[in-house]
């Protein structure tokens, strides 16, 4: 009987220590999770945190996505920038191949440009050269 009761007490003890613990647990979660001012943070103002991190997040995503969108866009404007480059070389190509063309026709029009061969009141030939 006796040691039905040593054993009881034994238990209760056993039972408050560990309750004891459980609330030193309890405790300390909570110092963990308290704010600077000393209060817990309610679920509803942890779930607001969790949102404004999600937020975060996305406009993050977002401003990543922009970013790419603003890269993509330069692209295209140095490929367009390098198209016109290229048009303008080839219209000064154009324009070369003109100038050489009307410079060969006036040189073809030129009277001196060919070696011509002219009598003179003597009845000599005499050979006149490009003056250029």
């Amino acid at each position: 009987m006796q040691d039905d009761r040593l054993e009881d007490v034994e238990m209760k003890r056993r039972t408050s220590l560990h309750k004891e613990e459980i609330s030193k647990d309890r405790e300390r979660t909570a110092q963990i999770h308290k704010r600077l001012n000393g209060r817990a943070r309610s679920t509803k103002e942890r779930n607001r945190n969790r949102e404004h991190r999600k937020g975060a997040k996305v406009k993050w995503k977002s401003r990543k996505r922009e970013r790419e969108k603003e890269r993509k866009r330069e692209r295209e404007r140095e490929r367009e920038r390098e198209r016109e480059r290229e048009r303008e070389r080839e219209r000064e190509r154009e324009r070369e191949r003109e100038r050489l063309k009307s410079k060969s026709e006036e040189e073809a029009n030129f009277p001196y440009n060919f070696h011509a061969v002219i009598i003179d009141g003597s009845g000599k030939k005499v050979k006149l050269k490009p003056s250029c």
